[in-house]
């Protein structure tokens, strides 16, 4: 299709070559100064191997500079439902779901959401799958859903008899209070993580518990530390390249439980600071707790 760029080979950690695109002609473009006899790579896009090999036909070795794995919403979805209704004695496996949809459709419909992150496409959090990069970079969407599904569990089991009164109409329509509860839990999770790059300690637990359940996914040679990438490439079979991006978003997943995450930012710095939850779920509570002192004694009976 393209000569000139077909006969350069492509690699995502070795390219110093892009192909541009003018209004009437094609031009390769050197990114950086090429040395007399040097190689050039040209890049195909941002794509981790399992892209590479869908639309090209091979693997890079030991990986593509931009790999990653994918955590489900389904996944986190099922994982908090069975925390909701074994840590929240009021909470049955059916109020369970029906609380975490409302939940995720409260995010996905937040204003607040809406206007703060501002995004061209869409400004919702949810999705149906989260991206987990090499080195420990994980997205902030998933982070802040986390943050927020974690708050409001720890909210219920500070005070279940509350929690009980304000989530017994979840089967038919959430009340005024529990949406009060989402929306501000909301808030105070997007201005802890994206204002002040905080997270709470059960957030990174509650992270790298779905990461081991995912990686539980993936087949028994590639996660048990039998299998071996190859040393170099050569004529694979389909299982063998299935392997090697097996093997590479596997990879992806252990640096979140391998000490990675947080990541760390330019200056060497963690990203998040990890801070104590009871700090911040009071923070969450504040509104309730002073609705509850201003409360009037009751009077009683002699």
């Amino acid at each position: 299709m393209v000569p000139l760029a077909d006969t350069l080979n492509s690699n995502t950690s070795h390219f110093n070559a892009t192909l541009k695109y003018e209004k009437t002609k094609l031009v390769m473009v050197a990114d950086k100064d090429i040395p007399k006899g040097e190689q050039i790579f040209n890049i195909y896009g941002e794509l981790p191997n399992s892209e590479i090999l869908r639309k090209y036909g091979y693997v890079e070795l030991p990986s593509s500079k931009f790999e990653f794995a994918e955590l489900l919403l389904s996944s986190i979805k099922v994982y908090f439902e069975g925390l909701f209704s074994t840590k929240i004695e009021c909470i049955k496996e059916p109020q369970a779901s029906h609380l975490i949809e409302c939940i995720i459709e409260t995010i996905a419909e937040s204003e607040y959401l809406d206007e703060e992150m501002m995004r061209e496409s869409d400004s919702t959090i949810i999705s149906e799958r989260y991206e987990i990069y090499a080195n420990g970079e994980v997205l902030i969407d998933v982070v802040l859903l986390l943050q927020i599904l974690t708050s409001i569990l720890q909210a219920g089991q500070s005070d279940e008899k509350w929690f009980k009164k304000i989530t017994k109409s979840i089967e038919r329509k959430p009340s005024p209070e529990l949406l009060a509860l989402i929306n501000r839990t909301i808030l105070k999770s997007y201005q802890l993580i994206e204002r002040n790059s905080f997270i709470t300690k059960s957030v990174k637990d509650y992270l790298e518990e779905l990461i081991k359940l995912r990686l539980s996914e993936y087949p028994t040679h590639i996660i048990d530390g039998t299998y071996n990438l190859p040393e170099k490439a050569g004529a694979f079979t389909k299982k063998e390249l299935a392997d090697v991006v097996l093997f590479n978003e596997a990879q992806c997943l252990r640096d979140v439980i391998d000490g990675k995450f947080p990541p760390k930012n330019e200056d060497g710095n963690n990203r998040y600071i990890t801070i104590d939850d009871d700090k911040f779920l009071k923070n969450i509570l504040k509104r309730k707790l002073e609705q509850e002192k201003s409360k009037p004694a009751k009077k009683h009976k002699k």
